[in-house]
């Protein structure tokens, strides 16, 4: 006796309206500041076990990671507003975490790197000083301090509050305005698999419906 089995298959289909991109955008804020916490709550344990070259990456990762939250792209960013209703204190923290991005990590801007060459005189303070060589000297902060760390972590937490709080107030809204969209019309956009190449790299992902 052979049973037949009914087989559901479920496709996915991208809803391309303006409260659509928004829930998307909140759920990529979401897993960056998810990626910080836990990242920062590794950080300490990483630091004692390997040379400065690891925690190092983890420290710029961590911060390149938090940053994305308020820079421009395609995605939306954490409302300013957001940042505004954070003490006085944390909204310096939250610009000083971007400073080291701005102006150390993404450009060597600030004293937080030094590059410099060094000219070395032999009896410098003797009536016959002679010239010796030429030096070049380089030197950086590598690491975070454990408070910096908790204060990054504390930070990621309280906008990924707000992010999850707004999650829940716009996924009803793209339920609601999806139903109403005719499932010929949502079938006709179906996603392909999208391969990702080296082209792609310096382009920006397309959208529809602009960004308001």
């Amino acid at each position: 006796m052979t049973e037949k089995i009914n087989k559901i298959i479920i496709s996915q289909v991208p809803l391309d309206f303006k409260e659509a991109h928004m829930l998307a955008d909140l759920e990529g804020i979401k897993h960056d500041l998810e990626w910080v916490i836990s990242a920062g709550k590794a950080y300490g344990d990483i630091g004692k076990q390997y040379f400065y070259i690891i925690p190092e990456a983890l420290c710029i990762a961590i911060i390149v990671k938090y940053a994305r939250v308020r820079m421009t792209g395609e995605r939306r960013l954490v409302p300013l507003e957001w940042i505004k209703s954070l003490s006085k204190k944390e909204q310096e923290d939250h610009e000083y975490f971007m400073n080291l991005r701005n102006k150390f990590i993404a450009h060597s801007v600030n004293n937080l790197e030094e590059n410099y060459s060094v000219a070395y005189i032999k009896n410098i303070d003797s009536t016959n000083p002679e010239f010796d060589q030429v030096q070049q000297h380089h030197s950086r902060v590598v690491s975070f301090s454990v408070l910096d760390i908790m204060k990054i972590i504390s930070l990621a937490e309280k906008l990924l509050e707000k992010v999850q709080e707004q999650i829940e107030i716009e996924k009803p809204k793209v339920i609601e305005k999806a139903k109403k969209i005719p499932l010929n019309e949502l079938i006709k956009h179906r996603l392909d698999n999208q391969i990702s190449t080296k082209d792609n790299a310096g382009k920006s992902r397309s959208r529809k419906i602009k960004k308001s």
